[in-house]
């Protein structure tokens, strides 16, 4: 009988061993993924489901040690910085322990910012004249991977590429709107754009008198664009033509080289855009 007692005490004593035992540590996240300043939310599990203690390390540097943790635990984890980690959970139970591992990328939200370009020349700026209203947007961020998304005055998707070509069909207010969507983090940004009115200005009169004073006709453009300027005189007959010129001027001859006589004589003004001014000058000595 104490045999058989004694028998049963060491069979207790050898499977309160075995059940002290942990026979695993388990890690999962809801995301594998993520950008920056998002909540991945880790689950820490174990085997048998009672454990002294666990340590959860997420990777940067920062840790976290729990005591008599509950099994399947969630603990969200926000990380504020790009990169890629390793999560490593440590159980506890008596003088064993188990660990596990995850590792998890962290990407930068890319940037939505773009800038402008008017054909030919550099813009940068919001309000821009009507007669140079082509203009190509550039991404800032470039990325083969990136998905792209423009729109004008929330309208229909203008392109899905890094820049965008569009010529405003009219003056006033344009809202530009870009959305970037890499590695599955999305940024959007917007801008306001003006369009006004080229400021030409065309006198009417002039004195190629060679005195030095408003000797010649002289068209004040914004420098940039090109225009075609043709002169008639009251017969119906052209006198002078000048094409693709960012400068337009006229000495008062005629494009044979023959000094014209005073009087009133016909312009047709004509940028590359076809924007056409018409009006009548003087000529006077």
């Amino acid at each position: 009988m104490k045999r058989i007692s004694a028998f049963i005490i060491i069979l207790l004593l050898l499977t309160f061993e075995l059940s002290a035992q942990i026979h695993g540590a388990y890690l999962s996240l809801d995301r594998n993924e993520l950008c920056l300043n998002d909540t991945v939310n880790i689950t820490s599990e174990f085997l048998p489901t009672v454990v002294d203690s666990m340590i959860l390390d997420f990777g940067t540097g920062v840790d976290t040690t729990i005591l008599n943790p509950t099994n399947a635990m969630v603990l969200p984890f926000i990380y504020d910085t790009a990169g890629y980690f390793t999560i490593k959970l440590t159980a506890y139970l008596d003088a064993e322990s188990k660990s596990d591992s995850l590792v998890i990328d962290v990407y930068n939200y890319p940037s939505p910012y773009f800038s402008d370009d008017f054909f030919p020349y550099l813009g940068l700026v919001d309000t821009f004249y009507y007669s140079n209203r082509r203009f190509i947007f550039v991404a800032n961020e470039y990325n083969p991977m990136a998905i792209h998304a423009w729109h004008i005055n929330e309208e229909m998707q203008m392109s899905q590429n890094d820049s965008m070509v569009y010529n405003f069909p009219n003056v006033g207010s344009y809202l530009i709107e870009h959305t970037i969507e890499l590695n599955g983090c999305t940024s959007f940004t917007s801008r306001s754009v003006e369009i006004k009115e080229e400021d030409v200005k065309i006198p009417n009169v002039f004195t190629p008198n060679g005195d030095g004073k408003n000797d010649v006709f002289y068209v004040q453009t914004d420098g940039n664009t090109k225009y075609s300027f043709t002169v008639w005189n009251r017969h119906g007959g052209r006198v002078f033509l000048i094409e693709n010129r960012k400068v337009v001027s006229w000495d008062g001859y005629s494009y044979w080289g023959e000094l014209l006589h005073p009087g009133t004589y016909y312009y047709v003004l004509e940028s590359e855009l076809g924007d056409v001014h018409k009006g009548f000058i003087y000529l006077s000595r």
